[in-house]
C-alpha cells in the first residue's frame, strides 16, 4: 500500500485553501458599495479653505447660536443671533452610515430668530447637521452632531 499524503500534497493543500480564500474575499469585497462623503466630494474639497474661514465666523457668535434637539416632540431648533441671522442657506442632516438617507432644508427664519425642524421623517441615530448660511456679505458655517431618538 503506498501513501498519498506526504509533505508536497501539504503544502498544495494550503496554497489552494489560501488562494481560495484570498479569491473569495475579493469577490465579497467588490461586491459592497463604496460611498464617498458626498457626491460633490471634489468640488467641496477645492472649497475648503472658504468653509474653513465661514466656520471661523459662526465659532465667533458663541453661545448666541444654538442647535437644540427636543426629544419628545423629536423636533430640532435653531437659534441664529441678531447679528448674524440669515438671508440664505440650508440646513443638511448628514448620515454618516447611510448617504441615501441625508435630507436638506432650506433656512426659514421666524420673528425671534429661531427655526425649528421637525425630525420625525430621520431614521434613529446618529446625524450631522450642518448649518452654511450668509448675512450680509458674510458666509457662515456650522456643524453639530446630534442623536435622533
Amino acid at each position: 500500500m503506498k501513501k498519498l499524503w506526504n509533505w508536497g500534497v501539504g503544502i498544495a493543500t494550503v496554497y489552494a485553501i489560501f488562494a481560495g480564500a484570498t479569491l473569495g474575499f475579493v469577490v465579497f469585497a467588490m461586491q459592497q458599495p463604496v460611498d464617498l462623503v458626498s457626491p460633490e466630494y471634489y468640488a467641496q474639497a477645492q472649497a475648503h479653505q472658504v468653509r474653513q474661514l465661514a466656520a471661523e465666523r459662526a465659532l465667533a457668535l458663541g453661545e448666541a447660536m444654538r442647535i437644540e434637539v427636543d426629544r419628545a416632540a423629536q423636533t430640532m431648533t435653531v437659534t441664529w443671533p441678531a447679528g448674524a441671522r440669515p438671508e440664505s442657506g440650508e440646513v443638511r442632516f448628514y448620515r454618516p452610515s447611510d448617504s441615501r438617507a441625508d435630507k436638506r432644508e432650506p433656512i426659514r427664519v421666524n420673528d425671534d430668530g429661531r427655526q425649528i425642524v421637525s425630525l420625525a421623517a430621520l431614521a434613529a441615530g446618529n446625524w450631522l447637521v450642518q448649518c452654511e448660511w450668509t448675512s450680509g456679505q458674510a458666509l457662515y458655517y456650522l456643524e453639530r452632531h446630534i442623536v435622533v431618538p
